[in-house]
């Protein structure tokens, strides 16, 4: 019984593992990245970025980061797949220490750009914007440029 509990830990966790390169969309793997600002592209690191960096391995910012744990397909009506459309399964926080699950929507815009939905920037939006409308200014849908290689 203790050695099937094991199993069933070692598992688990395997399953929350962070999302390998075999795992993403063409567009990001072999190093692929977009950005939200073109700046962000020479920095070294997202921490540096003027904006959002988002690869493989997740979307990265000042005090700011999703990992990706999985991607999957979108899938249409129909039940077929579209090939280029992708949902990221991740973990996002901040600096406050807090983390939460979040889907960002993938789509490709072109060849040179992604539009990237994030469903839980667009809940808190909705729901903080509602009654009084500020300046911030959301990851809800945003588009990202590719970097060149």
């Amino acid at each position: 019984m203790r050695v099937l509990g094991i199993i069933t830990v070692i598992l688990a966790v395997a399953t929350l593992s962070p999302a390998v390169a075999d795992d993403a969309p063409s567009y990001l793997a072999n190093g692929g990245m977009y950005v939200s600002d073109a700046e962000a592209c020479s920095a070294s690191n997202a921490e540096e970025a003027a904006g959002l960096q988002l690869t493989a391995k997740g979307l990265f910012g000042y005090e700011f980061g999703c990992t990706f744990a999985s991607f999957l397909p979108v899938r249409l009506d129909d039940g077929d797949d579209e090939p280029d459309q992708h949902i990221a399964i991740a973990s996002c926080g901040d600096d406050s220490g807090i983390t939460r699950p979040d889907m960002i929507v993938l789509v490709p815009n072109g060849e040179d750009s992604l539009i990237v939905t994030s469903q839980n920037d667009y809940a808190i939006m909705s729901v903080w914007e509602k009654d009084e409308p500020s300046n911030i200014k959301w990851m809800v849908q945003r588009e990202f440029l590719r970097c060149p290689r």
